[in-house]
Formats: C-alpha cells, sequence, structure tokens
C-alpha cells in the first residue's frame, strides 16, 4: 500500500505524553516512541479488515515521540501506525 496523505479531518500538533491513543471529550491524541523513525503515518480504519478511510504523517516529533490530536475522534476508533 502506498502512504500519502489522505484525510478531511483537521489534525492539530497534540502532546507528546502520555504514549498511546488517549481519549478525551475534545478528540484522541495519538503518541508513539521510535527513537529512529524518518517518518510515521497514523491510519483510521471503519472495520477491522478494511481499508484506512485516513493516513495522516505525523509530522510533529518531541523527544522521539510521534504525535498528533484529532478532533472529533471517539474511544474505540480503530487506528494503526
Amino acid at each position: 500500500m502506498e502512504l500519502s496523505h489522505r484525510t478531511k479531518r483537521k489534525i492539530e500538533i497534540g502532546r507528546h505524553y502520555p504514549l498511546g491513543a488517549q481519549a478525551t471529550v475534545e478528540g484522541v491524541n495519538f503518541a508513539l516512541y521510535s527513537q529512529h523513525a524518518r517518518e510515521v503515518y497514523l491510519l483510521l480504519f471503519d472495520t477491522p479488515d478494511g481499508e484506512p478511510t485516513d493516513i495522516t504523517p505525523l509530522k510533529h516529533c518531541t523527544r522521539h515521540i510521534w504525535h498528533c490530536f484529532v478532533p472529533e475522534l471517539a474511544a474505540g476508533q480503530l487506528y494503526g501506525y
């Protein structure tokens, strides 16, 4: 699969902590540690066996932690990196 930016969602910088996917009432913060990654993509899915509905490159990295915040996303969202 070719990874290229494909989303209509607003993506914000987010925080580099806590690690993982942290759901809030405003949306979900994603933070992934990788000391050697040169790029990371967040993929959102509607079904476990389907194609990604959104592909977003994480553009912000703080202390080897790639991060972003996706407003209006809810707990239970299927995702991968």
